[in-house]
């Protein structure tokens, strides 16, 4: 279930980036983009400790 939200996620964050990128700076974008490719990997390999710390980050950012 986890993994079919944030591949959700992801793809609504594809189109969303685009206008963004146009609000705020690069850096935060590519930052938004790594955590949400960090979360998916530590999804699969069931690592819910560092998943559980992405996501602490994007709520930040």
């Amino acid at each position: 279930m986890s993994y079919n939200e944030i591949i959700k996620l992801k793809s609504e964050w594809e189109k969303t980036k685009r206008v963004w990128s146009a609000l705020i700076h690069h850096d935060e974008i590519d930052k938004i983009s790594e955590n949400i490719e960090l979360i998916i990997e530590y999804i699969k390999a069931k690592d819910k400790t560092n998943c559980l710390s992405h996501i602490a980050v994007l709520k930040n950012i």
